[in-house]
């Protein structure tokens, strides 16, 4: 397990978010895969959830909202945990403090791109800062900007589609 992120939600318990090496099996190959870790104020574990597709998925940044919270990364899987999301898309993901997934977003181009960094103000508006070297897709206001290198974003509110 690698953890990128930590949060602290509403109800005091703590979150982190980073992935999973699943180990290979006779039976299926191993990967790597999405992980929320929840623990109590206390250090005890609450709950683990391994989000798994047959390509490998990474969360990197995680936020509280007034009722669960937000997780940020990227998939290259279009199945399972993260069925209806096009291969290579940076994601965003809502969960209630069940862990129980609220909604799923998604950003694609032709190159890889993730949700670096995520933020929830007062009023649950998300902020998100992506990476990307995409100039394309989601990412064609990028096109004509300096060659090749990973450009930032930050909006305040954007059009979030399934």
């Amino acid at each position: 397990v690698t953890l990128y992120d930590i949060a602290v939600l509403s109800d005091g318990s703590i979150a982190a978010v980073g992935t999973y090496d699943t180990p290979s099996t006779t039976e299926q190959a191993g990967g790597i895969d999405a992980a929320v870790i929840r623990l109590s104020s206390d250090g005890l574990m609450l709950s683990k959830n391994i989000l798994k597709g047959s390509g490998d998925d990474f969360f990197y940044s995680i936020a509280a909202t007034a009722d669960g919270y937000v997780v940020g990364g990227k998939t290259n899987s279009m199945n399972g945990a993260f069925e209806g999301i096009p291969g290579m898309s940076a994601i965003v993901m809502s969960y209630d403090m069940n862990n129980a997934l609220l909604w799923k977003r998604y950003f694609n181009a032709s190159k890889s791109s993730h949700i670096a960094d995520i933020d929830v103000d007062g009023e649950n508006n998300i902020f998100l800062a992506c990476t990307t070297t995409a100039t394309d897709g989601d990412f064609s206001e990028f096109d004509g900007l300096f060659g090749g290198y990973a450009d930032r974003e930050r909006r305040n509110s954007i059009e979030l589609r399934d």
